[in-house]
C-alpha cells in the first residue's frame, strides 16, 4: 500500500462513529472503565440531524461495589448548559438537543433497570401517574434485558411545533420515541441531572455530568 493510501485509510478510521444507530459519534483520546468517551458528533431521529457536543462522562458504581456503566452527557449547545451542580438541570430549557449514552460493563435485567428509573422519578418528587412519563417507562419494559457490553442511548428534543421529544434506543439497536409536553426532556434527563437520593453511586456520576468532568 502507497503512503497516501494509508494516510487515506488512517484518516477514514480515525473518523468512524464509535457508536452508531441514534446517535452517531467520534472517538476521542479519553476513557473511562476501557470505554472509550466521544469528542461529540450528532443524533439522527425521524430524519431529524442535531450536533452534539460531549460535555460530561463518567462511571455508575453501584453502592461502591461494582461498576454499572459508563454515562456519557451529549448537548447541542455546550454554551446553553451550564456546568453547575444547582443549575444544570434548569438550564436544559436552553437546549434543543440533549442525550446520553450508557455503555454497560456488566449485565442488567430489565426490572433492575425499570427500578432505578422509578427510583429517579421518586427521588425527584416526579408524577409517576403523568401520562408522558408512563409511555417512557413502557419502552424501557419493552427493551428487554441488558447483556453486558450493552449499550443504550437516550435522546430528547424540543420540536418546532412545541412538543417534545424523548427517543430510547434499547440493546438490541431499537429505537421508539414518544412525544410529549412541555418538561418532558426535563422530567426524563432528571434522572442523570438530578437528585440522585442516597445512592453515593449516582450521585458521584451526576456530580461529574452536571458540572462537566469526565471522570
Amino acid at each position: 500500500m502507497k503512503i497516501t493510501q494509508l494516510i487515506v485509510a488512517l484518516v477514514a478510521l480515525s473518523s468512524t462513529p464509535s457508536f452508531a444507530g441514534i446517535l452517531q459519534l467520534k472517538g476521542g483520546s479519553k476513557q473511562i472503565s476501557g470505554v472509550q468517551i466521544s469528542e461529540g458528533g450528532k443524533m439522527v431521529v425521524e430524519g431529524r440531524t442535531t450536533e452534539l457536543n460531549s460535555v460530561g462522562a463518567g462511571l455508575r458504581k453501584r453502592m461502591s461495589l461494582f461498576s454499572v456503566y459508563v454515562g456519557e452527557l451529549l448537548v447541542n449547545d455546550s454554551r446553553g448548559y451550564v456546568c453547575k451542580r444547582n443549575e444544570a438541570l434548569g438550564s436544559i430549557k436552553n437546549l434543543n438537543g440533549i442525550a446520553m449514552r450508557l455503555v454497560f460493563l456488566r449485565a442488567i435485567g430489565m426490572s433492575d433497570l425499570e427500578k432505578a428509573f422509578t427510583d429517579g422519578i421518586d427521588n425527584n418528587n416526579l408524577n409517576p401517574n403523568d401520562a408522558d412519563m408512563k409511555k417512557f417507562l413502557a419502552a424501557i419494559r419493552a427493551g428487554g434485558d441488558i447483556p453486558n457490553g450493552s449499550t443504550l442511548a437516550f435522546t430528547g428534543e424540543k420540536l418546532a411545533d412545541g412538543s417534545e421529544a424523548v427517543t430510547y434506543e434499547n440493546a438490541k439497536k431499537q429505537a421508539v420515541t414518544i412525544k410529549g409536553g412541555a418538561g418532558f426532556v426535563h422530567n426524563v434527563f432528571a434522572l442523570w441531572l438530578g437528585n440522585g437520593g442516597s445512592d453515593g453511586g449516582l450521585n458521584s456520576l451526576i456530580e461529574n455530568l452536571t458540572t462537566c468532568k469526565f471522570e
